[in-house]
């Protein structure tokens, strides 16, 4: 099943399901998947439509050689002040990342090839990052004289460190897949041919799990990088008081005494 996402011909966004998986595909290849108009909202509403729907689980990926090349940027002709580039990320992009970031259904992000600019942000709103060996991610917004944005500055830093995040975002350098597997900001690198059918197992195996308990897992972990260690306590009990008296863990508890697999619901 595929959905018309925009009022274009060809849709921004390819949304397809298989079993409880929902796969949500930048769909602009010749623009390497850049963020054309209508780009970003029609991700939001395709992700909005796989929690409706009851998925279980996302991938998220790039039609053709690119994952996403950014921000479209039409040259030539811009004068200094002529326009205002916090707008569209305080009214579109930013509250795509909030959302994307604190949807109860995990995410798996299949970087099929480039990442750049915003395009790293939006790799990295995945709960797991797998990379084609062709891939690589580039913070190029130095290139232009802009800031890094989509997120990055809260979420690079904790996953890499301060100046390795500080180097990228300065010189604007190809960061290999194997590299960023190295340094912490993708899970696996497998190669091109792979890649599809890697994520796919991943995200069907996270659908077959207690979901419920995952989103709890996504949210107290957001939390827990901004806030102590009592607020991140505080936080732990209360979930685990809600996960206990849901039925997936009667089953689970079920399932181990039983030397069964378990079969979670998601509630």
């Amino acid at each position: 099943m595929t959905e018309q996402l925009s009022d274009d011909d060809r849709p921004l966004v390819l949304s397809s399901r298989k079993g409880d998986v929902v796969t949500l595909t930048l769909n602009r290849p010749e623009a390497l998947n850049a963020t054309v108009p209508g780009m970003v909202p029609a991700l939001a509403l395709a992700s909005d439509h796989a929690v409706d729907s009851g998925a279980r689980a996302i991938v998220l990926t790039g039609s053709g050689r690119a994952f996403c090349a950014g921000a479209f940027l039409k040259g030539g002709g811009q004068k200094p002040g002529e326009k205002d580039m916090g707008e569209g990320l305080e009214r579109i992009l930013n509250p795509l990342i909030e959302k994307l970031l604190t949807i109860p259904v995990p995410i798996v992000s299949a970087i099929n090839g480039p990442a750049v600019g915003a395009g790293v942000g939006l790799a990295l709103v995945g709960d797991i990052l797998i990379a084609a060996k062709s891939a690589y991610f580039m913070l190029a917004f130095s290139k232009v004289g802009l800031v890094a944005d989509a997120g990055l500055t809260w979420q690079l830093p904790r996953l890499v460190g301060r100046q390795r995040a500080l180097e990228m975002m300065y010189l604007a350098e190809k960061v290999p897949a194997d590299e960023a597997h190295r340094i912490g900001m993708v899970n696996r690198v497998v190669d091109d041919g792979d890649l599809e059918a890697v994520a796919a197992d991943i995200a069907a195996r996270i659908a077959a799990g207690p979901t419920a308990t995952y989103a709890a897992i996504r949210q107290g972990v957001k939390r827990s990088l901004e806030s102590d260690l009592a607020a991140s306590l505080t936080q732990e009990a209360a979930a685990q008081r809600a996960a206990g008296f849901r039925a997936d863990f009667v089953e689970g508890v079920m399932a181990f005494a039983e030397k069964r697999p378990a079969r979670f619901v998601g509630r």
